[in-house]
């Protein structure tokens, strides 16, 4: 093989596309560990987990509106989607809108 390859290999292994195949829906530590890495799909699943009271989480509106914000702000595009929707019904929003 030769040294571009290599190098080629080595890059895609370690680029965060690889890294965001290790968070399954519903595995609570993995997506915690890729969301905390600056994956924001995972951001996503953990904030779906959080606001259907998923797999080994108690749901918290406000905790799933925060990880599908920080999601958003990583580039996913379903985060955006979910954070757009619950704060336009006023769910997991503390103050005014929402919850208090």
């Amino acid at each position: 093989m030769g040294r571009a390859a290599l190098i080629l290999l080595v890059s895609l292994a370690l680029s965060p596309v690889a890294v965001r195949a290790d968070c399954p829906s519903g595995d609570l530590a993995g997506c915690t560990t890729q969301c905390d890495a600056g994956d924001g799909e995972a951001c996503s699943k953990l904030g779906a987990m959080y606001r259907t009271d998923g797999r080994g989480v108690v749901r918290d509106e406000h905790r799933a509106l925060e990880l599908y914000r920080k999601g958003c702000s990583l580039g996913s595009t379903s985060s955006c989607s979910s954070f757009r929707e619950m704060y336009g019904q006023g769910r997991g929003v503390k103050g005014e809108r929402g919850e208090q």
